[in-house]
Parts: structure tokens; C-alpha cells; sequence
């Protein structure tokens, strides 16, 4: 809607599509994030934990006090220590997976607008996406563009029509 135009339905519609178009890259991508998440969820509940226990040990509780109350207590605190990182490791990179998404979004929209090409972003976002498809993938996407969209016909893509007035 805000890159088109279009009204909301046809802009709902647009983006089903084009996440329909562009699922398996959505998925790998899904997949990593929330991998990297989990790697990362749990380094930092070890190191939570560890320092948990260094300090732990150090105070009161750890000299020497092996009695019934002193377990109990140290279970219930490595228990609220242990939830209470799960929640904010979470929140926090929870924001990774939702990076991640955006950014697959982006660059699938500006795909779409650019047959097959991504025409925006940094230099080396540009450099990276030769590295990983080659200099071959980008001949066969013009090879495919010219076989599917010949230039008498106009690719059908989600493009601004020129002289529509768009909302700013």
C-alpha cells in the first residue's frame, strides 16, 4: 500500500503473493534466525548461570553450608535466575528474527520491481548476492526475463503505472 498505492485489499493480496513467490527463501531464512537464537538463548544462560554460581558459591550459602535449607535455596534462586534469562534472551533476540524478516521483505519487493534483480540496498549487499548466485545466475535471469516477458509484452509485476497520483 505504502509502495504502490494500491488500495488495502489489492495491497494484502500483493504481499500474499509475493510471500507465496519468495516461501522457500523465507523459510531458509526463518530457519537460521531462529537457530542463531537458540544458539544464542543458550550461551547466554550458561554464562548467566555460571555467574550465578560463582557468586553464589562465594557468599554465605556456599562456605561450607551444605544444609537442607541452603539447597532448597539455591535450587529456587538457579530456578528464578534460569526463567527470568530465558524471558529477557528472548525479548532481546527475538528482535534478530524480526530483522531478518524485514529484511527478506525488502529485498523480495524490490525483486519483484525490478525483474528478478535487486536494484536497491548498500554496495556490498550487491556484492554479496554476486558472490552467492555468480555471475551465471545473473545471465540466466535475463535469459529467463527475455524468454517469459518478451519486450512486446510488459512484465506483470506489482509497478507504479505512470501518471497515477500515489499517496505520499
Amino acid at each position: 500500500m505504502a509502495i504502490t498505492g494500491d488500495k488495502y485489499c489489492t495491497s494484502a493480496w500483493n504481499g500474499f503473493l509475493l510471500n507465496i513467490k519468495h516461501c522457500s527463501q523465507f523459510y531458509i531464512a526463518i530457519y537460521l534466525a531462529g537457530g542463531f537464537i537458540l544458539f544464542g538463548t543458550l550461551v547466554i544462560i550458561g554464562l548467566n548461570l555460571g555467574v550465578f554460581f560463582a557468586l553464589y558459591t562465594a557468599g554465605p550459602f556456599g562456605k561450607g553450608n551444605n544444609s537442607m535449607e541452603a539447597r532448597q535455596v539455591g535450587v529456587a534462586l538457579y530456578g528464578i535466575v534460569f526463567i527470568i534469562t530465558i524471558v529477557v534472551a528472548n525479548i532481546f533476540l527475538g528482535l534478530f528474527d524480526e530483522a531478518v524478516m524485514s529484511t527478506l521483505h525488502c529485498m523480495a519487493m524490490d525483486m519483484e520491481l525490478n525483474d528478478g534483480r535487486p536494484k536497491f540496498g548498500p554496495p556490498s549487499f550487491h556484492e554479496k548476492i554476486k558472490e552467492i548466485l555468480g555471475e551465471e545466475a545473473w545471465k540466466e535471469i535475463e535469459e529467463e526475463r527475455a524468454v517469459y516477458y518478451p519486450q512486446s509484452y510488459p512484465p506483470q509485476q506489482m509497478m507504479p503505472v505512470p501518471g497515477q497520483q500515489y499517496m505520499v
